[in-house]
């Protein structure tokens, strides 16, 4: 499959990005976007379909901490132009921050929202500069939930794992939990956090390790109305390997032993 979208990724933050990719990982990170502004640092970008970012997507305000990107306590990229009209046909945002096993959670179209666009994802082990990365996506379009790979800055990708999630529309909102650690890829939909599951996929790919997580949106077909994205409630967080698990528990039983004594 080639998924267009994807080589919107290295647009004009390669550079930037690369310190990030190339260093380890700094911290966890959420946002639930009640504030003002973003909490964390963050890098959107968008493309239209002939190749250049959109004028009219926000968020654009790249030395800020982006007050624009929160919308009714949500994460809203938008356009206010068709993709016909010269809009975004794609777009993205990242978190500057690096992972190698990593739980990524979030809430894709949040109120349900029947404007949102035809495709909504999470995206981890993100290398911007390169445009590999896997992604756990919702199409509205077929009502598909999807773990796809993207291995170039041309948008070729592969689908590794799919389900079909009876009653999938726009007007659906999802709770998804995409999880990575080693070559093991497992993504979860609910219908709210803690929710009822509506359809599980799971893979095993050992192509990318490490890299950046994030969001990402972009048309299937529908280009009569603007590009939208909404989500909430995102975090991406380490898994622990299980050697440092098995340490820090054994660290707990000498502790718990110690005040029995």
């Amino acid at each position: 499959m080639i998924r267009s979208s994807m080589s919107l990724l290295a647009l004009a933050v390669a550079a930037l990005c690369c310190l990030a990719i190339s260093s380890p990982a700094v911290a966890d990170w959420s946002e639930d976007f009640n504030g003002s502004t973003l909490n964390d640092l963050w890098f959107f970008g968008s493309q239209t379909g002939g190749g250049p970012p959109s004028p009219t997507f926000s968020p654009n305000d790249q030395g800020s901490n982006y007050p624009e990107a929160i919308v009714n306590n949500q994460l809203q990229m938008a356009d206010t132009n068709t993709v016909v009209a010269g809009g975004a046909a794609n777009a993205f945002g990242v978190v500057l921050e690096n992972f190698t096993d990593v739980r990524l959670t979030g809430t894709l179209n949040p109120n349900g929202n029947a404007a949102v666009s035809d495709t909504l994802a999470l995206i981890a082990r993100g290398n911007i500069a390169s445009g590999e990365f896997y992604g756990a996506e919702l199409s509205f379009e077929d009502g598909n939930f999807i773990i796809f790979r993207n291995d170039d800055l041309a948008g070729s990708a592969e689908d590794l794992a799919t389900v079909n999630i009876p009653g999938l529309t726009n007007a659906t909102s999802v709770f998804v939990d995409f999880r990575l650690v080693g070559t093991s890829i497992t993504a979860d939909a609910y219908d709210a956090p803690g929710g009822n599951l509506l359809g599980s996929v799971a893979t095993t790919d050992s192509n990318y390790s490490a890299g950046l997580s994030g969001v990402l949106t972009f048309f299937a077909g529908d280009v009569s109305k603007p590009l939208l994205g909404e989500f909430d409630d995102l975090a991406s967080v380490t898994i622990p390997e299980p050697t440092s698990l098995l340490l820090a528990l054994a660290a707990l039983g000498v502790g718990v032993t110690a005040r029995r004594r």
